[in-house]
């Protein structure tokens, strides 16, 4: 990845969600993810979460995940368009490379809310689709953080 590329993606950043949701399913598309970008559905939420996976030579995945919504009327980009807007440059970097895991990019929505979106993620995994994760990040920074 150069660095123009992650700069004008995260100056992508703007305070109206339906269209941060927008701008990052059509990163992740743009990132070559397309055939394998799918939404679920989040209760009480608007929007739903993004996910973009990356297959590998086995079943076993690593989950990366940000949150791409925003306190109102803030753009939000330390605390969480940087890391959204990482994703699928995460996904262009490692497609390029032979993989024995699949990778799983989420976009979680409402984590501003009370982590709804992340909540919902792991509540609506099965156990078979928790055994297979080996391991996870969330790419954030929070202003609140000590």
């Amino acid at each position: 990845m150069t660095e123009a590329v992650i700069q004008d993606r995260l100056g992508l950043a703007t305070p109206d969600q339906a269209e941060r949701f927008a701008r990052l399913r059509t990163m992740f598309e743009d990132a070559g993810c397309g055939g394998h970008v799918t939404e679920i559905k989040v209760k009480h939420a608007k929007l739903p979460n993004l996910v973009c996976v990356l297959p590998g030579a086995s079943e076993q995945e690593v989950v990366i995940g940000a949150h791409f919504d925003s306190v109102p009327k803030v753009t939000g980009v330390v605390d969480n368009w940087s890391g959204a807007s990482l994703l699928p440059s995460l996904y262009q970097s490692i497609a390029k490379q032979g993989r024995k895991h699949t990778f799983r990019f989420v976009g979680f929505v409402d984590e501003e809310k009370g982590l709804v979106g992340s909540r919902a993620y792991v509540k609506s995994l099965t156990d078979a689709d928790r055994s297979r994760i080996l391991g996870g990040s969330i790419l954030t920074q929070s202003a609140r953080a000590p």
